[in-house]
């Protein structure tokens, strides 16, 4: 077997695996109008990186309060293991959690490594209609630069807000320019001066504090893409993302990912990969970790491990268009969803303004008709 046919095979049998592969769809869950739904993930060492994912599928409304709080447990039992403990041990520390907090850590009864506890505890409110879809197939590409431009491993929702971020800077300056061009005839010393004062007033914490407080305003979701959070978690024990039903019921897409289960945070998105990067490409990258696959092939005396470089390249980069694909069509589905229930929501409101004005207008037309027969009735006294 020559080395053409060798490398044939091997990519007809990744694209075989990858025809075979099935679309990886999280879970939902339907939660009750004022209920929540937890899911629990346990830390067993210090330095892990946890993700918790949440996307609102359906509803009246598409908000939901979330949580995401830990140690509400000591790591010390596992709901796997029997002598470890169990749910009836943990459903135990959840409520003795609820009334003492982190109190019941103190007394050092867990161990040493739940002496010092650093605890996490994270809220947001949620408000998926109100979502901005920022992009359009049909826009030219340079009209969209936070979109195409960079990639690289920043998350697209701090991506969003840093560029937006940097381009009301770069309006702001540019604006100054204008006005200190503008003012030149008037007092263009005075101007200068003011500025800069303020820039030595405010140095570069001064900006960094009114790019927070920007980026803070600016903490808005993107059409089709979920919230996630990624935590470094300090303390082991239990760790809980919760999500309440706040106006009405929902149904939730929730996923609690954490490093040393689904692997290294991905440095693309900076979150833990889904389980879907494990599963679906776990064959592809025995390929690669597999260090008998070189010895075998070269037992074989069929190829060399060097003459694979450059296939086991053109198999990375295939894998990774692969992973694009499955999350943009994952990406999509949502966004189909939200432009589902956004336009339903948007033409229920027009309904309902409409049958108001409607109301209004026959109530005022209805009072129209009194006032005037009743002024036509009072004609005969009027005209004595």
């Amino acid at each position: 077997m020559n080395t053409t046919s060798l490398l044939f095979l091997l990519a007809l049998s990744l694209l075989q695996q990858l025809a075979t592969a099935q679309t990886y769809l999280p879970l939902s869950y339907t939660i009750p109008y004022h209920q929540e739904e937890c899911l629990y993930e346990r830390i067993a060492t210090p330095g892990e990186h946890l993700t918790s994912s949440v996307f609102v599928v359906s509803g009246e409304e598409l908000r939901a309060a979330v949580l995401i709080e830990g140690p509400v447990a000591p790591a010390d039992f596992d709901l796997q293991n029997e002598h470890l403990g169990g749910g009836t041990e943990l459903q135990k520390f959840l409520e003795r959690y609820a009334k003492e907090g982190m109190k019941m850590f103190a007394s050092g009864e867990h161990g040493d490594s739940m002496q010092n506890v650093r605890p996490v505890r994270f809220t947001e409110m949620l408000d998926f209609e109100a979502e901005e879809e920022v992009y359009d197939d049909a826009v030219a590409e340079q009209e969209l630069p936070p979109l195409h431009a960079g990639g690289g491993g920043r998350n697209r929702h701090t991506e969003e807000k840093a560029v937006a971020a940097d381009d009301y800077e770069r309006r702001r300056e540019q604006k100054l320019k204008r006005q200190v061009e503008e003012e030149v005839e008037f007092d263009d010393d005075f101007v200068k001066l003011q500025m800069e004062r303020r820039n030595k007033r405010g140095g570069a914490g001064g900006r960094e504090r009114q790019q927070r407080r920007r980026l803070q305003e600016q903490a808005t979701l993107m059409a089709g893409e979920p919230y996630q959070k990624t935590i470094e978690v300090q303390s082991p024990g239990w760790y809980r993302l919760c999500v309440r039903a706040k106006v009405q019921t929902i149904e939730v897409e929730m996923e609690l990912r954490k490093s040393s289960l689904y692997g290294k945070v991905d440095p693309r998105t900076g979150h833990v990969p889904s389980l879907e990067d494990v599963e679906v490409h776990s064959e592809i990258h025995q390929l690669f970790d597999k260090e008998d696959d070189a010895t075998i092939i070269a037992e074989e005396e069929a190829i060399k491990d060097e003459d694979l470089s450059a296939t086991r390249e053109q198999l990375r980069i295939l894998e990774r268009v692969y992973q694009d694909i499955i999350s943009k069509q994952l990406e999509e589905r949502r966004t189909w969803n939200w432009r589902t229930i956004h336009n339903k929501h948007l033409y229920s409101h027009m309904v309902m303004g409409n049958l108001v004005e409607t109301v209004f207008y026959m109530g005022i037309t209805g009072w129209q008709v009194y006032t005037i027969r009743k002024w036509f009735g009072g004609g005969p006294t009027l005209g004595r």
